[in-house]
């Protein structure tokens, strides 16, 4: 069983509730689990999951109390920009053939709380819209603002928000050319770090180009572009 991002889980929990998706997963490691009326028994199982190496400092003594990690052992692994863009590839042609049957699986915990109504709206099965929402979402994973992963849902889900809003059941490309309106924004949303990691990507991005080339597609002053350049060397990241 797969949970490709933990922190989801962890920040949106009291510790209380972190403590019982803890003993959750601990005990169904161990073979089984009960709750009240509700058991899982004669399990065996591997399980993976997501996790910044912030989250995992910031919960390492809870988890441990657990006996979770004895159960779970981190291991860090290093993505290249290469792997990055193939998993967001790999959604996009699932997403496309519309052939993938993931299964359902019901956890005996606590109903969350739903809106009364819920809007489903389409999206287009294109190859172009997913090429070009997989570019974005390459940039704003360069520029740290979100994973690539994240983006890539991100930008489908302001495309079918901005659809509903315009009382459409689908997203269309109009929907694409919207973002691309605010795209840019999100690229300075990161303030001061959002401005060095910008002048990063654009060297790493685009290697061939010269200084002058990357200042004026960045919009950036020369003097800002020639600081944060300098702080990067600093730190050994060119």
């Amino acid at each position: 069983m797969v949970l490709d991002d933990l922190i989801v889980s962890f920040d949106g929990m009291s510790r209380k509730q972190r403590q019982q998706l803890e003993n959750f997963w601990t005990k169904l490691l161990e073979g089984g689990y009960s709750r009240d009326a509700h058991s899982i028994t004669n399990v065996s199982t591997l399980v993976l999951f997501g996790l910044a190496s912030e989250q995992l400092y910031r919960f390492r003594e809870e988890l441990m109390s657990a006996t979770f990690l004895d159960r779970v052992p981190p291991f860090k692994h290093n993505v290249t920009r290469d792997m990055k863009r193939r998993i967001p590839q790999l959604r996009s042609q699932r997403s496309v053939k519309g052939s993938t049957r993931r299964p359902i699986i019901k956890l005996p915990l606590p109903e969350k709380i739903e809106d009364i109504k819920k809007a489903d709206v389409a999206f287009p099965k294109s190859k172009e819209i997913e090429a070009k929402i997989i570019e974005y979402a390459m940039e704003l994973d360069s520029y740290e603002v979100q994973s690539s992963v994240r983006a890539q849902d991100y930008v489908k889900t302001f495309m079918r928000a901005n659809a509903l809003l315009n009382n459409r059941t689908s997203a269309t490309k109009s929907d694409l050319y919207m973002y691309d309106l605010v795209h840019s924004m999100f690229l300075n949303s990161m303030g001061e770090l959002g401005t060095e990691n910008r002048v990063l990507a654009l060297i790493k991005n685009d290697p061939s180009l010269s200084d002058n080339e990357r200042i004026k597609k960045s919009g950036l002053s020369r003097g800002t572009y020639y600081k944060y350049k300098e702080i990067l060397r600093a730190k050994g990241a060119l």
